[in-house]
């Protein structure tokens, strides 16, 4: 298993984004930048075929 950890809402969909292999994606609440439930559809509409869960 690989972790991985970000600082913010953005780094998280840039990560996403770049890397798009992750099976499970927790999400804080007070997330800085981006919030979690704009992440939250922002994660959706990148990785819709293959979508992580979202806790």
């Amino acid at each position: 298993m690989l972790v991985t950890v970000v600082d913010d809402g953005q780094k998280a969909l840039d990560m996403i984004q770049t890397n798009g292999s992750f099976n499970l994606v927790l999400i804080n609440i007070q997330m800085p930048i981006i919030n979690s439930p704009t992440a939250a559809r922002k994660v959706k509409a990148v990785s819709l075929a293959n979508a992580p869960y979202l806790l």
